[in-house]
């Protein structure tokens, strides 16, 4: 791992708690609810696609991020952690799913030539999920 990955690492990690921390500021503070600070997150961490292939070197370690959020939002919904995340239905794994996405994805295109159409699909399943809440389930 180089320095400009470990730099990387802090980087997008600094931006993740910064999402988590501005949306539970925007549920707890301005009464969003969690189901529109969970939108808020969906999209600013999926749409962290974009830095991750201008920052970091090595593929191993820009899957680092999503699969530490993997196994933290597995357990978050387990436990109830994460007011902001909090879903209105049981069973609704989509907070897994998006770094899981992420995971695969990198894993897959970081050494291809597909590695920038891999940022486009995942910006379209981050923004395309929150567009479709606002026409309605």
């Amino acid at each position: 791992m180089t320095a400009r990955d470990l730099l990387a690492l802090g980087i997008s990690y600094a931006y993740i708690l910064f999402v988590l921390g501005f949306a539970e500021a925007l549920r707890a503070r301005l009464k969003y609810s969690p189901d529109f600070t969970r939108k808020v997150i969906h999209v600013s961490v999926g749409s962290w696609i974009v830095p991750t292939f201008f920052l970091f070197d090595s593929a191993l370690a820009a899957l680092i991020p999503p699969l530490s959020f993997v196994f933290l939002n597995s357990l978050a919904l387990k436990k109830g952690w994460f007011r902001s995340m909090k879903i209105q239905s049981e069973g609704d794994w989509g907070t897994v799913y998006l770094p899981l996405s992420f995971v695969f994805l990198i894993a897959l295109t970081w050494n291809t030539p597909y590695r920038f159409a891999t940022a486009v699909g995942l910006l379209m399943l981050a923004w395309g999920d929150a567009s479709a809440a606002l026409a309605g389930r």
